[in-house]
């Protein structure tokens, strides 16, 4: 599972191994906790800028907070980490979409209904 950057892999809150969460303190520095659906609120409470919508700037190292039609997406939220912006497009990388511990890259039009917001 090293098989992408860690820069924070030691100093980010410690988060279950292969979950989305994790996956995105690996490559961000994140204090705080709790599952992926409180991410833009604990982040805000923090002090760092957040923007919920759709009608956000993305850019590249951003964070997006997604909604999904999965029960555990529903459940807990979900992370990603913002790899590039092209056109209508934001392009991120993750773990746990496609199963536990799996990394995976999707790209979405940024009105996509499942984007919550970014954190920043």
């Amino acid at each position: 599972y090293n098989d992408f950057p860690r820069p924070y892999a030691d100093e980010s809150h410690k988060f279950p191994w292969g979950q989305c969460t994790w996956y995105v303190a690996q490559r961000r520095y994140i204090p705080w906790s709790g599952d992926a659906k409180d991410w833009l609120t604990n982040a805000e409470r923090m002090g760092y800028q957040v923007c919920r919508g759709i009608y956000c700037d993305p850019k590249p190292g951003t964070i997006v907070s997604l909604k999904g039609d999965t029960w555990i997406i529903r459940r807990y939220g979900h992370v990603a980490y913002i790899e590039s912006v092209e056109g209508n497009r934001i392009t991120f990388s993750e773990m746990n979409y496609l199963g536990l511990g799996i990394k995976s890259v999707r790209s979405i039009p940024m009105d996509d209904w499942r984007i919550i917001g970014y954190i920043y």
